[in-house]
């Protein structure tokens, strides 16, 4: 049997294919030394390798090299990360820290009618109630489950329903859910959309806090207000609203100022449908600045880049 280069001819091989065979096996070497230089074709050790470093050990070494990379990769995106949090939390924090804020109890700087504001937005928000039944929320969104317990009248528009404050007063509200056979769990609110049959709006909300003689929109509050700014927030005082007529309104019901007098935190409460800055969809209350993790920008961006105003109850 005729024998090429020592390698025996199998069964309906032809002589040729074992050259092509070489060629393919040569070229996949090839690829390998291309792509791993310590890795020489013949087997030797290629420049870069230590003498006697024989090919396993050289691919080994070649692991680690990536490895390594990979490890200090994740090690300077580690240490970017960590230097962009202290960054901002040395920006959250220092503030407080420079500038002392005043105290969170402001009844020695604002008139009593400042405060009564601030006590009816806090009666709506603070209020806690747990269904004997569950209630189906603000258009059918999410449900109050019977049995857990929820803090803040719940958004709704009650048109032909009762818009607590003004058809309905807190006592009314909390003996309804008291009350299986009440309203709250028999009827809803439906001429607008689906709405518990005792809940509140943005405009009602800030109306009631206000003291208003009736229950407003967003379009008819400016009628009792004075424009203070559209641009931004510096001027803005507790008890002020802040308004865009065709979306909605919200209640400044707490602010902290530097000794300078700038602001460095503001609490803003709203009534508004289950969202982010109202998980379960009724009255809550949001800080920015200092001690949050909101920042001061997302009012402006959030409110006054966005078509909003600052208003102030006309005295």
């Amino acid at each position: 049997m005729k024998q090429i280069e020592s390698k025996q001819l199998s069964s309906g091989q032809r002589p040729g294919d074992l050259f092509v065979s070489g060629l393919f096996r040569y070229g996949k070497a090839m690829k390998k030394e291309k792509n791993n230089p310590d890795h020489m074709i013949d087997g030797s050790k290629s420049a870069g390798s230590r003498p006697g470093q024989s090919k396993s050990a050289r691919s080994s070494d070649s692991i680690r090299k990536k490895r390594s990379g990979w490890s200090k990769r994740l090690l300077v995106w580690g240490l970017a990360i960590l230097v962009l949090g202290c960054a901002w939390l040395v920006w959250q924090v220092s503030p407080s820290l420079l500038y002392p804020c005043a105290a969170a109890d402001h009844s020695g700087e604002y008139s009593p009618a400042v405060q009564d504001i601030v006590k009816r937005a806090k009666d709506q928000e603070l209020i806690t109630w747990t269904p004997k039944k569950d209630i189906a929320g603000w258009k059918e969104n999410m449900i109050y489950k019977a049995g857990e317990t929820y803090q803040g009248i719940p958004y709704g528009q009650p048109v032909d329903a009762a818009y607590i404050g003004w058809d309905a007063s807190l006592e009314d509200f909390a003996n309804a859910v008291a009350d299986e056979n009440s309203p709250m769990y028999s009827a809803r609110s439906q001429m607008i959309a689906v709405a518990p049959y005792y809940s509140t709006d943005c405009s009602a909300f800030v109306s009631w806090a206000w003291g208003l003689p009736s229950r407003q929109t967003t379009w008819t509050i400016p009628e009792f207000g004075d424009l203070v700014s559209t641009d931004n927030y510096a001027e803005a005082q507790i008890g002020d609203c802040i308004l865009n007529e065709n979306r909605h309104v919200v209640l400044i019901t707490d602010i902290e100022r530097n000794a300078s007098g700038s602001i460095m935190a503001m609490e803003i409460t709203e009534a508004a449908p289950k969202s982010l800055f109202s998980k379960d969809g009724t009255i809550q209350t949001t800080r920015y600045g200092t001690g949050s993790w909101h920042s001061l920008y997302e009012v402006q961006l959030r409110y006054f880049n966005a078509g909003y105003s600052l208003w102030r109850l006309k005295e």
